[in-house]
């Protein structure tokens, strides 16, 4: 019984922390305008969180609140229906080229998407953004 628990508290982990970038009321383009230079590696320890903005996209929030816009090569299907997500990483790094996002579902035991490139975000700039898109809407 706690097992089953265990997962369940899991899959709940997972659905909390995805999120689509839409319903942010943020769209590729706007996530691109706050992505700063392309960066060869950084320091990646920790996944807190993630939203997929469309199969090819989607922002990484590491712990110490960094977050990433991550471009991978090619679609990766189903990420932005996803639950839940992976990263297949070396250590604490996470190098564009060489790692992968893995996508964890039904019908495929492991899809690794890698990755393209990695570009910082401005967390608090990031914030600024969502409220304005949100009192845009209101």
């Amino acid at each position: 019984m706690k097992r089953l628990s265990f997962l369940g508290c899991l899959h709940l982990l997972g659905v909390l922390l995805c999120s689509s970038a839409s319903a942010r009321g943020l769209g590729l383009s706007d996530y691109q305008a706050l992505a700063g230079d392309a960066k060869n590696q950084v320091l990646f320890s920790h996944l807190r969180g993630w939203r997929s903005i469309d199969e090819e996209h989607l922002v990484l929030e590491a712990s110490g609140n960094r977050l990433y816009f991550v471009t991978l090569f090619g679609r990766c299907i189903n990420l932005d229906f996803e639950h839940t997500i992976g990263v297949r990483n070396q250590g604490h790094t996470l190098t564009a080229g060489f790692d992968a996002i893995v996508i964890h579902n039904n019908y495929t035991h492991a899809l690794p998407c890698r990755i393209k490139t990695i570009q910082p975000i401005d967390h608090k700039a990031l914030r600024a953004a969502e409220k304005a898109a949100r009192a845009k809407k209101r």
